[in-house]
């Protein structure tokens, strides 16, 4: 009986390369998967409210009311000093920590 032989491309090492990195894909492409399931559900929950106004003391659950929120939040000085503060924070914060020592 005579022993059969892998085909030559198999045995070389660029073929073996190919095959582990297929699987490492392979591996990933689940993990992506469930990570992005995770990662969407919210993001698209979040999204979806900020367009509506969800109220316990409204009839019929949610309305769509569109921009309204944002246009509401652009006109409001408490937003635009909470960003102010929030900016002036992470830039003071954010200097302090690269002026440190390494």
């Amino acid at each position: 009986m005579v022993p059969v032989r892998a085909p030559i491309c198999a045995r070389t090492p660029g073929a073996r390369w190919r095959r582990k990195i297929g699987l490492a894909y392979l591996l990933l492409t689940s993990a992506l998967l469930l990570l992005g399931g995770v990662l969407a559900y919210p993001l698209g929950w979040e999204i979806w409210t900020s367009f509506t106004k969800p109220s316990p003391l409204q009839d019929g659950g949610t309305a769509f009311v569109g921009l309204e929120n944002y246009r509401r939040q652009i006109e409001d000085s408490q937003f635009w000093i909470a960003a102010t503060v929030t900016i002036v924070h992470a830039a003071v914060t954010t200097a302090a920590n690269n002026a440190g020592p390494t």
